[in-house]
């Protein structure tokens, strides 16, 4: 056995993980991941049954009630849209070009606030996803979720040189 060998056994997965975030490997899965899942889980769009809709309607809503209709936004489809697997998969290729260009911290400041922002976007709607039955949009939840802990990390405690 060499002695490279016997220092990966060693190290536990989430320090070889953290070793990883010194190259584009985990941005470029990740990019991949969503740019695939237009065909791998398409967007279900909801039938109209399962929006809910309000029983009644007054003449002059207070604004209270337009404020209310503002933040309740219905939903429409369950899953990832091609648009954000677009926009989502195109930053996080932009991030992995940054790491491969040797610009570290950079590049790992953008993929952890573009994991945040998918995070924000699409993580209500991958649990939701799980009652169609759809499981990959609680996947890429779970890898930016990584991505955003891994790179995070990397950023934060980054000398800035």
């Amino acid at each position: 056995m060499s002695i490279e060998a016997s220092i990966l056994k060693e190290k536990s997965l989430h320090s070889r993980l953290y070793e990883l975030t010194l190259t584009p490997y985990i941005g470029l899965t990740n990019a991949a991941c969503i740019l695939l899942s237009p065909i791998i889980s398409p967007a279900e769009k909801l039938t109209t049954s399962a929006i809910p809709q309000q029983s009644y309607r007054t003449i002059l809503p207070s604004s209270s009630t337009r404020v209310r209709e503002l933040f309740n936004v219905k939903r429409k489809h369950v899953g990832l849209t091609t648009r954000n697997a677009l926009v989502f998969g195109v930053a996080n290729l932009a991030g992995s070009w940054m790491i491969y260009d040797d610009d570290i911290e950079d590049g790992s400041g953008f993929l952890m606030a573009w994991s945040a922002l998918f995070l924000i976007v699409n993580g209500k709607s991958s649990l939701t996803a799980l009652r169609y039955r759809m499981v990959w949009p609680l996947v890429l939840s779970t890898m930016a979720l990584t991505n955003v802990g891994l790179y995070g990390r990397r950023f934060i405690t980054s000398s800035f040189k």
